[in-house]
């Protein structure tokens, strides 16, 4: 939610922006360099092969649990410009 304040900057900001367009032209345009972000989620589950271990002949077998799998975040970020 936005106050009135940011509103307001923002529009402010927004008419800067187009004053400069207008004095300078398309070559205030080759300045601008946008981007954007966002959380990418991501997950490795261990394979059967990851999961074996060597065990002796009379060894109880190993109790197997359900596991969830590992989870991450990773921020993919992308720029550009005018080109």
């Amino acid at each position: 939610m936005l106050t009135q304040k940011h509103k307001e900057h923002s529009m402010q900001v927004c008419q800067d922006l187009l004053n400069q367009y207008e004095a300078e032209g398309d070559s205030f345009l080759n300045r601008i360099i946008t981007g954007d972000e966002t959380r990418c989620h991501h997950y490795e589950p261990e394979s059967k092969w990851q999961s074996m271990e060597w065990q002796h002949v009379n060894s109880p077998s190993k109790i197997m649990f359900k596991t969830l799998p590992s989870a991450g975040k990773v921020i993919c970020t992308v720029f550009w410009d005018k080109k």
